[in-house]
């Protein structure tokens, strides 16, 4: 018994900090917004209700609340963990425009590229059902801008995740495997997608992520991930 607690105790002690600390928080984050964060969820609480008169608002207002709450169980929180657990600078984990803009060239041939394959699943029956996610988004007028300002936020804080916060805490333990290491869950949070977009955020982490470690950056995941949403949206909205 004694043997098995100083075991237990040394091994404790020889873990790695900030890896430790890194995949307990994608843990405990990845959890909760399962639990706590989907927008059915939110409908459910009396408040919510209240600041909806039907049924497409209280869907809206159910979207949206995720969407906040993806921005701070994604972005807030383990930018707290990062700066006041692990001690990290913002820079050392992708706050970085000017990695982003010196290589914001490779990020418009990525979108040139994703373009006609948005337009060709932009005409599926599958991905016009899904997209946009709030329902009132569907008219194209006030409520779809609305529901992109909500929609942009949850970009942020889903690259500065999964593109800052876990690739560059785990890129000292793991090197360049940090970049699949963080793409499982990545990957995982699309299960409720449609296929061909599932099996596509497997390459889209992977990309994403290796651009991330050479630019130092993730802003450049925000952008090429809204605008292709945000194209996405549009495309779907003009059936």
């Amino acid at each position: 018994m004694r043997k098995l607690s100083r075991d237990i105790i040394a091994d404790v002690r020889s873990l790695d900090k900030r890896t430790t600390v890194a995949l307990l928080t994608a843990v405990f984050v990845l959890l909760t917004l399962q639990f706590k964060g989907k927008s059915n969820y939110w409908i459910q609480m009396e408040f919510v209700r209240n600041m909806a008169s039907n049924f497409l608002e209280l869907q809206f207002v159910g979207q949206a609340a995720w969407a906040l709450t993806t921005f701070v169980l994604f972005g807030v929180l383990p930018f707290l963990v990062a700066t006041v657990v692990l001690k990290m600078k913002p820079s050392e984990f992708g706050f970085n425009a000017k990695g982003f803009l010196k290589h914001i060239g490779v990020y418009l041939l990525f979108f040139a590229f994703m373009a006609p394959l948005i337009w060709l699943a932009s005409k599926d029956p599958v991905f016009q059902k899904t997209y946009p996610f709030a329902q009132l988004a569907k008219d194209r007028g006030l409520w779809f801008w609305r529901w992109q300002v909500f929609y942009f936020l949850q970009f942020c804080g889903l690259e500065m995740f999964f593109r800052g916060f876990m690739v560059f805490t785990l890129e000292r333990r793991f090197g360049l495997h940090s970049i699949f290491v963080m793409t499982i869950p990545y990957a995982m949070i699309h299960l409720h997608k449609p296929m061909p977009e599932a099996f596509g955020a497997i390459f889209a982490g992977i990309i994403l992520g290796y651009m991330a470690l050479k630019t130092r950056s993730f802003y450049g995941g925000i952008v090429l991930h809204y605008a292709v949403a945000l194209t996405m949206d549009l495309l779907a909205t003009s059936n």
